[in-house]
């Protein structure tokens, strides 16, 4: 639990010490909130605080990069509630729905050749990347996630991958909802491409690449 509240946290706080330099139309403030909401399970505070943000882009640029990672911890949020049975299947698609097509950014999370939860791998076909995201106690899991690079070349060179910390980012092709007992949506993303949040040594240096 506590390594996914790692990764939460250094998420945030690499993209607000990025954006807090570039400009930004969410404040450190509103970003806090949310970090809190997430990382107590709060979702539906932390749903109606990320609609509330992503109200802000209305008739904006897609492409702004902290709307993409809105509009990821409002699907996760809403994928939680449904695996929790807050929300039915239905519900749930339905409020998703019109995210379809949108840029989205994943958090931070570490690559690693074989890892299960809060990592990014190889999928089975090694034709794309996968993650899988869990709930704090790793007792459900609360989201899957599946990218398709607009450059597959990465994908014979992950070697070079192991051990870094990424981010990901890309269009959202489909939202899914599966599982038996307890469901939660699939992201497909496709054009996805690379957004490294730390310098060539991997070191704690909060340098973007893109």
């Amino acid at each position: 639990m506590q390594y996914h509240l790692n990764l939460l946290f250094l998420t945030l706080f690499t993209f607000v010490s990025f954006i807090d330099i570039n400009g930004q139309t969410i404040s450190k403030e509103e970003w806090e909130i949310l970090n809190k909401e997430i990382a107590a399970e709060k979702w539906a505070h932390a749903e109606k605080t990320c609609s509330n943000l992503l109200e802000k882009y209305k008739g904006q640029e897609n492409f702004l990069d902290e709307a993409a990672l809105v509009r990821y911890y409002y699907l996760q949020c809403v994928s939680a509630q449904l695996n929790q049975k807050q929300y039915s299947t239905r519900k749930s698609l339905t409020k998703v729905k019109m995210l379809k097509g949108n840029h989205i950014m994943s958090p931070v999370r570490e690559f690693k050749e074989v890892g299960i939860y809060n990592y990014f791998s190889l999928n089975d076909d090694s034709t794309g990347f996968f993650s899988c995201l869990p709930d704090n106690a790793k007792k459900h899991i609360q989201l899957f996630e599946l990218y398709f690079m607009a450059d597959n070349s990465i994908l014979g060179k992950t070697d070079s991958l192991e051990g870094k910390f990424i981010q990901l980012a890309g269009t959202i092709k489909d939202i899914l909802a599966w599982g038996t007992d307890y469901k939660q949506f699939e992201l497909i993303i496709e054009n996805a491409y690379i957004y490294i949040p730390y310098g060539k040594e991997n070191n704690n240096t909060p340098v973007l690449i893109k």
